[in-house]
């Protein structure tokens, strides 16, 4: 499981580089991602673009939103 709940103001920026990240994508294959998003309006724009995760969601809990998917595993990419 990856856990992640960066800081809102880089929260994008860094999630666009991990997914190209071919480290992360090997390292974390099959690895369930969930990803705290920044709480301003829109912000889910950046991470619905070009999306890699599989069975891939954005949940709300509470007042915060979530994307929750599976990185896919090394056979899949």
């Amino acid at each position: 499981i990856i856990f992640a709940d960066p800081p809102y103001a880089v929260s994008a920026e860094l999630w666009v580089k991990l997914k190209l990240d071919p480290a992360f994508s090997r390292n974390g294959a099959g690895a369930l991602v969930v990803w705290e998003l920044p709480d301003t309006p829109g912000s889910a724009g950046a991470f619905l673009e070009e999306n890699p995760l599989r069975d891939f969601r954005l949940r709300k809990f509470g007042g915060t939103d979530f994307m929750i998917g599976f990185l896919p595993e090394a056979d899949d990419v």
